[in-house]
């Protein structure tokens, strides 16, 4: 298994996503929600990761599930072509191991190990070609243009200043998930906080009802 830490340079060639082993329990990565404080991924290895192309890292390797990557690159296609601007993955999945190193350096943002997002492969931060070290995401163009039309693609933002009491997670403008156009959808236009409506879905499942 590759332990995906931040580099400045590697051999793509060389690199591959990891496989799961083919007996381990099945997680649902859209619906997942880490609201109930009980839910976590352990050890669990996302199916189908696919290498995210060098021209959308800022640093790398990454691995994001292959519906993931697709819908992202459509997504920065539009982008590019609505403002000019392209943007660069500066984390996607992280295995347990590089999560805990995360929450070690970065305990103010970076969860636990099996309580992250990351670790479904279908979260991933965000950066702007030809962003400095002085350039803050939420003040790019990129960043307003994804608040308005990312969810078209699929992708929400998980942690924002709306949802930090609920979450009790600082606001973070660069860490986007892919949940697929309808909850989406949902989720923006009725400004629902996304671990909460998550969550809701499930127990409303668990009661056979629809939601």
């Amino acid at each position: 298994m590759i332990v995906l830490v931040p580099s400045v340079s590697f051999a793509q060639s060389t690199v591959r996503c990891p496989t799961p082993p083919k007996r381990q329990g099945n997680v649902n990565h859209i619906f997942f929600s880490f609201k109930d404080k009980s839910a976590n991924l352990g050890a669990y290895l996302p199916k189908n990761l696919v290498l995210v192309g060098v021209e959308y890292l800022k640093n790398g390797p990454r691995c994001l599930t292959k519906q993931t990557y697709t819908a992202f690159v459509e997504l920065n296609d539009a982008l590019k072509k609505d403002t000019g601007e392209s943007l660069l993955i500066s984390s996607a999945w992280r295995s347990p191991k590089t999560q805990m190193y995360f929450a070690k350096n970065r305990s103010e943002f970076a969860a636990n190990p099996g309580r992250s997002e990351h670790q479904l492969g279908t979260a991933m931060d965000l950066d702007f070609v030809g962003s400095k070290e002085e350039d803050f995401f939420i003040d790019s163009k990129a960043y307003k243009w994804m608040i308005e039309n990312a969810h078209n693609y699929g992708f929400i933002q998980s942690f924002d200043l709306a949802g930090q009491e609920l979450t009790n997670i600082p606001n973070e403008p660069w860490h986007w998930r892919y949940v697929g156009k309808t909850i989406a959808t949902k989720v923006k236009t009725e400004k629902l906080n996304l671990a909460q409506y998550l969550f809701d879905r499930k127990e409303a499942k668990k009661k056979g009802l629809s939601y």
